[in-house]
Parts: C-alpha cells; structure tokens; sequence
C-alpha cells in the first residue's frame, strides 16, 4: 500500500500430464483514496487475495503445503 504495487497472485501447480503450470491471475490494488480509507480497502483486498488461495488450495488440495509449523501445537 505504501508504495502502490500490486499484488500479483502466482500460482505454479502441477497437471495431470505431470508438467507444471504457472497461473497468473489479475493485480489486486491497495490503493486507497484517502488515508482514513486505508483499513478499509487493506480488508477488502486481503479478502480477494484469500479468495484467490482458496480457489487454487480447493481445485489442487494434494498441491498445498505448509513448510513451517503455522498452528502451535499445545498438545506435546
């Protein structure tokens, strides 16, 4: 938001030819048009870019991988 870029969401996922893909969908913009507008769009963009993850992780869930322990496991 700072500087005005967009997000570009990239994807890279795997066919069933078993040759990769990369996926480019559309920029998503940060760009508010007043400074008390900022929480406003940062919220409704991050939905965007959660839709776009969402889409990708449903039609390739054996695709998605964690490489960091995201939730603490209170168990152990």
């Amino acid at each position: 938001m700072a500087t005005g870029a967009p997000v570009l969401p990239v994807f890279v996922v795997m066919e069933r030819n078993r040759k990769y893909k990369g996926i480019i969908d559309p920029p998503i913009y940060f760009n508010p048009p007043s400074r008390g507008d900022r929480e406003a769009v940062l919220r409704e963009g991050m939905e965007r870019l959660i839709k776009k993850f969402e889409a990708y992780i449903e039609k390739y869930p054996d695709q998605w991988y964690n490489f960091y322990s995201y939730w603490n496991d209170t168990n152990k």
